[in-house]
């Protein structure tokens, strides 16, 4: 879960270094970059938050008596987790959908009159 949270920290760093770039080719890469390492600490998080009951169902299970091991309860921090886990997707989902709005370029239509009209 620190492997998680540190890797999403470098993605939160990343994510305000891509927003403060002015070269869309430079933002689209550091965007794809933070999509990828989202995708990576959600992977992490998941991985830790399904090996961690299994291997503390094994270790209550190999201390005490087989009745007693099925007794054991999660605390609320594991649920913080899957919310977790959850937020770290649909932020990667919500910058994919938002990579390239940011590129759009407002100009402004000038145009030149060359005949003056006397009045």
């Amino acid at each position: 879960m620190l492997s998680a949270a540190l890797i999403s920290g470098i993605a939160a760093t990343s994510y305000a270094c891509g927003m403060l770039t002015k070269d869309s080719n430079k933002k689209a890469v550091i965007y794809t970059f933070t999509i990828g390492l989202q995708g990576v600490s959600a992977l992490v998080e998941s991985v830790a938050l399904i090996a961690f009951p299994i291997s503390h169902m094994r270790e209550i299970s190999e201390r005490r008596a087989p009745q007693t091991a099925a007794q054991w309860d999660i605390g609320w921090a594991y649920y913080i987790g899957w919310v977790s886990v959850l937020s770290v997707i649909v932020a990667m989902v919500m910058l994919f959908l938002d990579m390239n709005s940011e590129e759009l370029v407002y100009r402004e239509r000038v145009t030149r009159c060359d005949e003056v009209d006397d009045v």
